[in-house]
Parts: structure tokens; C-alpha cells; sequence
């Protein structure tokens, strides 16, 4: 569900799960990216920190 219409029908529960589990499934996909290409700890958090920023603002 990507579509802004699509969401305009969602009270604030559901738009908060929605953005918690976008969010979750961005952040499971790009930790095995960064893990596959070597990154670890605080550049691991930090990117992930970033992504979910970019997501949600």
C-alpha cells in the first residue's frame, strides 16, 4: 500500500501500524543488504536510523 489515497481511509491505530510495519519490513530489508556487504554495529544502527527518518518525515 503505497498509494497516499489508500491510506486516507485509516484512523490513527491503523496509520500507526501501517507506518510500524513498513518501517519494520524497510529496516529487515536493509540490514541484509548492509550485512552482506560487511557493515556492523554503529554504522549498521546509524544507516538504519537514516532510513527510517527518510521514511517517515
Amino acid at each position: 500500500m503505497t498509494n497516499t489515497e489508500n491510506l486516507k481511509h485509516l484512523d490513527d491505530a491503523q496509520f500507526a501500524s501501517y507506518l510500524a510495519t513498513e518501517t519494520g519490513k524497510r529496516l529487515v530489508e536493509l540490514r541484509k543488504e548492509l550485512v552482506s556487504r560487511g557493515f556492523y554495529g554503529w554504522d549498521l544502527k546509524d544507516a538504519g536510523d537514516a532510513m527510517a527518518q527518510e521514511f517517515l518525515m
